[in-house]
């Protein structure tokens, strides 16, 4: 009401002289020429405004939803071209560990490689909850294809890394073949890994360095197959995990599944995984 109020007060201040109605009630003598209302000119630009404000905002979602389209058409073209061009088929193969894949998925989505490389996570349980963490990690991703493999009767390690392995890309050269409990540990491993497998020609398969879960102590560093069949894994229980005898490329006797990247060529010639006479581990030591 104040507000009102002033406005009047002003209104009628502002009023030609001339314009005001006289006391007596009788006609001026002279009719006043109409005037413009100021608060009238005032009311235009203030439309003005909101029209120029309500027209910002339009062309600002126009232009927001025509990046959205334009976002996805090109993540999908992108994809479409690197699953034309994938160097390296990364299978994971997963059973009832969600939690620890999400972490395994954000740090695979985290790697920076001069290769291609697409995803292909082989669900062993078909559990909801696997799915779940499939889908917050990587319902966005628009740059690294990935396949989704459900095999819900748990057919073993062998079975289910082999069936991965048959949907990897035709260009695909390398196999990385991960365990859904391991985090890559930085941005490079990958190319780490490929680096090593392409300037050792005469290796098939290159391994990584293990450690245990809070990273504080090896797992192996390599892997010996002794004389009577048994096997261990190099290194395993030591704390000081970055001694020069852990820390250089060099020739084991096999190298763990849980990280194991392959020349795929070879690893097909070979048959893949055997999973009729080593249903439950072995696998590994066996290729």
């Amino acid at each position: 009401m104040r507000v009102s109020h002033t406005l009047t007060r002003r209104h009628v201040s502002d009023w030609p002289s001339k314009c005001l109605p006289t006391t007596s009630g009788d006609k001026p003598k002279t009719r006043a020429k109409k005037s413009r209302n100021p608060w009238r000119k005032k009311s235009y630009k203030h439309h003005i405004l909101l029209f120029a404000r309500m027209k910002m905002l339009m062309l600002v979602s126009f232009f927001a939803v025509v990046g959205m389209v334009y976002k996805t058409m090109i993540g999908s073209l992108m994809s479409y071209t690197k699953m034309d061009d994938v160097d390296v088929s990364v299978v994971i193969l997963t059973y009832r560990k969600h939690d620890a894949l999400a972490k395994l998925l954000l740090s695979v989505l985290e790697q920076k490689t001069h290769n291609f490389f697409e995803i292909i996570i082989v669900d062993n349980g078909c559990f909801d909850e696997t799915k779940v963490a499939i889908e917050t990690v990587l319902h966005d991703e628009m740059f690294i294809p990935y396949t989704y493999v459900p095999k819900c009767n748990n057919p073993g390690y062998a079975a289910g890394n082999n069936a991965g392995v048959k949907l990897a890309s035709p260009t695909s050269d390398y196999i990385l073949f991960l365990n859904d409990d391991i985090v890559l540990s930085g941005p490079e491993f990958i190319q780490d890994m490929l680096q090593i497998a392409q300037t050792k020609k005469k290796s098939a398969a290159v391994g990584c360095k293990l450690l245990n879960g809070d990273g504080s102590e090896l797992i192996e560093a390599g892997s010996i197959v002794w004389e009577d069949g048994s096997a261990a894994g190099f290194g395993r229980g030591q704390r000081d995990f970055n001694a020069p005898e852990f820390s250089y490329p060099k020739p084991v006797d096999y190298v763990s599944g849980a990280c194991l990247l392959v020349d795929r060529k070879i690893f097909e010639e070979y048959g893949g995984f055997n999973g009729k006479q080593f249903p439950n581990y072995y696998e590994d030591t066996d290729l």
